[in-house]
């Protein structure tokens, strides 16, 4: 009996909705699936999305391909994961549930805030710490809002008891089982609350956003420094122990993707491809 090919699960959890390739070893594409998502508009400039039917979508899109991949006789080795960037939630540390409905990155309840803040001093510290302007696409004014809700003084995001991140975070958390508390570098450059010069957060920035460092997860590199960013576990459809190679912001997936990995490289206009 020849032994199972072995695939990868690739996982693409964007603002319309989740998709997955189940890519073979020689780059070809086995299998597809995908779940379309809605958006919520409570308010005029507030775009919302439920964290529990994201959720069900991510597993809905990995549990479809772990079962195609068995029908072809296909091992999946493990997964990669792309993602929506600036978009925050809330959630209980301790068990991954939403605390919060998920802020998109097209939300814009936090226009007023950001004004201010780019009327005022902290503007320029703000764009020259991490090369960012002030707008409330990015994800500070949107984590603080959360927190000024849920936890007006924070007294339980300091002891570490409210998680607040990116879509990156809270998918690596749930996918394992929580063992995973981590949020990729490029998805927290867009908080703008990472210093770019020292990829960790900054700690003038979270003090002036009220952000404890305890309410953050930690930042890692977008495939763990050469490590696996950790193994499924308890994923409804998809077996434990998948190690889960690489996360990035889908905008910067894409990037990656275009250059084919090569720092300084695009495409040229003739759409030949550099040996």
């Amino acid at each position: 009996m020849s032994a199972a090919r072995g695939a990868l699960l690739a996982l693409d959890q964007g603002t319309s909705g989740t998709k997955a390739l189940l890519v073979a070893e020689d780059g070809s594409v086995l299998a597809t699936a995908h779940r379309p998502l809605s958006q919520q508009y409570p308010r005029p400039g507030w775009v919302e999305q439920d964290p529990a039917v994201l959720w069900r979508s991510v597993t809905g899109v990995a549990g479809e391909l772990a079962a195609q991949a068995a029908a072809l006789g296909a091992r999946i080795a493990g997964l990669g994961l792309s993602v929506q960037r600036e978009a925050v939630l809330a959630w209980d540390p301790a068990t991954g549930t939403a605390l919060s409905p998920l802020v998109s990155w097209q939300d814009r309840r936090t226009a007023g805030r950001c004004a201010e803040l780019a009327a005022s001093p902290a503007g320029g510290v703000l764009t020259a710490r991490t090369g960012l302007p002030v707008d409330p696409m990015f994800s500070a004014t949107k984590a603080e809002w959360l927190l000024d809700h849920i936890d007006p003084r924070r007294e339980r995001a300091a002891a570490g008891r409210v998680r607040v991140g990116t879509v990156d975070a809270w998918l690596l958390h749930r996918l394992t089982g929580g063992a995973t508390d981590a949020t990729e570098t490029g998805c927290a450059s867009r908080t703008q609350l990472m210093r770019l010069d020292r990829a960790d957060w900054d700690e003038e920035l979270l003090e002036l956003f009220r952000v404890p460092r305890a309410a953050l997860p930690r930042i890692t590199v977008s495939d763990g420094a050469g490590e696996e960013l950790g193994r499924t576990r308890d994923v409804p459809g998809v077996a434990d122990g998948l190690p889960i190679g690489a996360v990035l912001g889908d905008s910067h997936a894409a990037l990656f993707a275009q250059s084919h990995g090569r720092p300084g490289w695009s495409r040229p206009r003739t759409g030949r491809v550099p040996p």
